[in-house]
């Protein structure tokens, strides 16, 4: 039987945490204006899971336990998707959605660290609705920053975006997790390009 143990990886370094968290809206990005790239990071080191906010790492190991009683190797798979699931699904999707809105804007996310500003995805909170009678819900924040003084610009909060479970099937929690993924995008995306256009 397999256990996780999730490390805290930090791959960046910012000057966070004094600005207050407003929400996503209209009006907050006029610091984009005349950006053509913006480098995006993502970051889950500390997210919570489920409406108890249990830790990530006992939420991961008890569904293990419970999925390998079931079938044997199956929560193994789990595990491994859980983080894979990541780089494979979530990030790309992310970032295909909010291309697609901000292209009106003239401007592209993606990995450019020659940028001047960089969006630092953080995952806070997630509810991945593990059962057809749980929704998905996904918290994240969004941190601007300076991409080579790691100084913070602006932060703001986008809190339990919705995904109806009405095209998935029970066990595809990595296609319903990352359609929130999309959906957040989607918000942030057009947001941005109201103000920059």
């Amino acid at each position: 039987m397999k256990k996780i143990s999730l490390l805290v990886t930090l791959g960046f370094l910012y000057f966070g945490g004094a600005l207050a968290q407003e929400p996503v809206k209209k009006g907050n990005f006029t610091f984009l204006e005349g950006q053509k790239t913006l480098n995006i990071e993502f970051k889950y080191d500390g997210m919570t899971i489920n409406k108890n906010k249990e830790s990530e790492e006992d939420y991961v190991n008890s569904r293990v336990d419970k999925l390998n009683k079931k079938k044997s190797g199956k929560g193994d798979e789990f595990a491994e998707q859980w983080i894979s699931g990541r780089s494979e699904s979530y990030e790309p999707r992310f970032l295909t959605n909010f291309n697609e809105f901000t292209k009106k804007g003239k401007i592209q996310g993606g990995s450019f660290p020659d940028s001047e500003i960089t969006l630092v995805v953080t995952s806070t909170q997630l509810w991945p609705g593990v059962n057809l009678s749980t929704p998905c819900y996904l918290f994240s924040t969004y941190t601007f920053i300076n991409t080579q003084t790691r100084e913070e610009i602006a932060t703001y909060k986008l809190d339990k975006v919705y995904v109806s479970n009405s095209k998935v099937t029970k066990l595809d929690y990595v296609n319903r997790v990352s359609q929130t993924y999309e959906q957040s995008a989607k918000v942030l995306g057009k947001a941005i390009v109201d103000d920059i256009k």
